[in-house]
């Protein structure tokens, strides 16, 4: 089991990286104005470390709470994250058929947002069910 502080330095590594990709932009790294193959690919890894943002986040909060608590988030965010990002990487690069959009963007934050609440749960509800 990684311990909270590696973690935690972990999501903080991935989500700097998004960051500085995301300020310093596509298309200056990749050296051109045309959509290149290597823009299409830097655009996707970007896509897929998305949930990174997210795994920062609870981790934060996660640094701070019991470890059987930590223990219990722990053994889900350890599938959820790596899922989500193969669920990322496979899906379509854009898709105009269909009344909302599944594409890689759309996949990165509805999981991203499925992660946050089901982290929550998992912490609440382990939370509360010490207390008894």
């Amino acid at each position: 089991m990684i311990s909270k502080k590696a973690l935690l330095l972990i999501a903080l590594s991935a989500t700097l990286i998004v960051v500085l990709v995301d300020l310093i932009g596509i298309d200056k790294l990749c050296g051109g104005t045309q959509y290149t193959n290597c823009m299409k690919n830097m655009h996707s890894g970007f896509l897929v470390l998305i949930p990174f943002i997210a795994l920062f986040l609870v981790s934060i909060f996660v640094h701070w709470i019991r470890q059987d608590m930590y223990e219990s988030w722990f053994r889900f965010a350890r599938w959820w994250v790596p899922l989500s990002m193969i669920a990322i990487f496979l899906a379509p690069e854009y898709d105009k058929d269909f009344l909302f959009p599944i594409e890689k963007g759309t996949v990165s934050l509805f999981l991203s947002v499925v992660f946050l609440i089901v982290s929550t749960l998992i912490i609440l509800v382990k939370y509360f069910s010490n207390k008894k």
